[in-house]
């Protein structure tokens, strides 16, 4: 008796768990919850208990409660849909195989058979390869590969049902192929079909978020409950935006300097934010600026930090047009240009800075009142990823090289064909110029 009651206990709370999380999927235009797909990148990674953020933001500073709310009603239609309609496809092919011999059986259960033969995951991905990405066609696949199982139920329990006795009667009476199958034995595959069914729709759910977490299901900025999860991936380790003092982990590192003060600046790309460090690579100022996805980094003379950001803040998770920063050394930073995408940044002559645009296929200068000099242009397919420039001094006069930029270009989109070009300067004149 006890254990009958904890049993019915445990069923009691996740009808009660379910039947929430469906009620607010429902609800979720309805409820107070914030936009899930605005952006606010002063407010990424916030942790859990934040003020108007219960759950914390993404690394976009998207709420994630109300990303898990919307993202439920996502997860929970394309489980609920492709959960029905392989039921529908597995019940008509199960009915007729097994009521029917000779051919229909044959082709219907060897193509069953053919389809339960691969694993279940892996045939979806294959057929969304072969279709593309997106939700409706991950549900196509989801969908297909689900319903060999209720084939197979279906079947057997057809077999047994078609040669009882009352199915004989109403044979004898003269009744048609479609009211025996309709009267007769389709209500008896009525239970263990449910019971598939609700294993079906946990199977079709979980099929699902695996497919938008690989990149295949929901698209960005959409929130499933699979892409919140790949979204989350990069921070499972990393944790939010880090202490003063503590040792720095980064997710992505795309570019560092150093100004003449020896200060460390280093760009994490992932959280989209510019770390100072320390000799020994403590954390001296956490989050020093913040730029939607940091690519390269360059301290001027006047010890200015320059950011080139790979993005812009209305579609974050898609390569914007690009933005170039400057911050200065107490930390008030401005956008100077928008426009190029930069692979590479080297300070130039006074408060200049070089830059690389990798997809224009140019070298252009900038001044700090957005000033842009061309310096030099490549062919199509020759884009310059990295640049250095030689400052004047005695040693670079004797070796011929000062004031000169060197720049790595890559050849074709080929990133083992590289080569080192030499533009001849200085540039001091024609930069500085007014």
């Amino acid at each position: 008796m006890n254990r009958r009651w904890a049993r019915s206990q445990l069923a009691l709370l996740a009808l009660i768990v379910l039947a929430g999380v469906v009620l607010a999927a429902i609800l979720a235009p309805y409820l107070p919850l914030a936009d899930p797909d605005a952006v606010d990148t002063a407010n990424r990674l916030r942790p859990v208990l934040s003020p108007g953020h219960p759950l914390g933001t993404d690394e976009f500073g998207r709420d994630l409660l109300s990303r898990l709310v919307w993202g439920a009603r996502v997860s929970l239609l394309a489980g609920a849909a492709t959960a029905a309609a392989a039921m529908l496809i597995g019940v008509v092919l199960g009915v007729l195989s097994g009521y029917y011999s000779g051919w229909p059986e044959t082709v219907i259960m060897r193509l069953t058979d053919i389809l339960m033969a691969f694993p279940y995951i892996l045939l979806a991905i294959a057929i969304v390869a072969g279709l593309g990405p997106g939700l409706r066609n991950a549900m196509i696949a989801i969908a297909i590969v689900g319903f060999p199982i209720y084939t197979r139920l279906v079947r057997g329990i057809v077999l047994s049902v078609r040669g009882r006795e009352f199915v004989e009667a109403a044979r004898a009476l003269g009744a048609s192929d479609w009211r025996v199958i309709t009267r007769h034995i389709l209500p008896n595959i009525i239970q263990p079909v449910i019971v598939q069914a609700a294993i079906g729709m946990a199977g079709a759910v979980l099929a699902e978020a695996t497919m938008s977490f690989l990149g295949l299901g929901v698209p960005p900025p959409n929130s499933s409950w699979g892409s919140m999860l790949n979204d989350g991936r990069a921070h499972l380790f990393a944790g939010g935006t880090p202490e003063s003092g503590e040792q720095a982990v980064l997710v992505q590192p795309e570019g560092s300097a150093v100004d003449a003060a020896g200060r460390v600046f280093v760009a994490d790309r992932e959280r989209g934010m510019v770390l100072r460090l320390g000799s020994g690579g403590q954390v001296i100022d956490s989050a020093f600026v913040r730029v939607t996805r940091p690519r390269a980094l360059a301290v001027d003379e006047t010890d200015h930090l320059w950011i080139a950001g790979d993005g812009n803040a209305e579609a974050p998770w898609q390569p914007g047009p690009g933005e170039l920063w400057r911050v200065s050394p107490g930390g008030e930073s401005r956008r100077v240009l928008e426009g190029p995408r930069a692979q590479g940044l080297a300070p130039g002559p006074g408060e200049t800075v070089f830059v690389a645009d990798r997809h224009a296929s140019e070298i252009f200068a900038v001044t700090p009142d957005a000033k842009r000099v061309s310096l030099a242009r490549f062919t199509e397919g020759h884009a310059p990823r990295g640049l250095a420039f030689v400052p004047d001094t005695t040693e670079t006069r004797a070796a011929g090289l000062a004031g000169d930029l060197l720049v790595v270009v890559n050849r074709n989109g080929v990133f083992q064909l590289n080569e080192i070009v030499r533009i001849s300067g200085p540039f001091a004149d024609l930069v500085l110029r007014p």
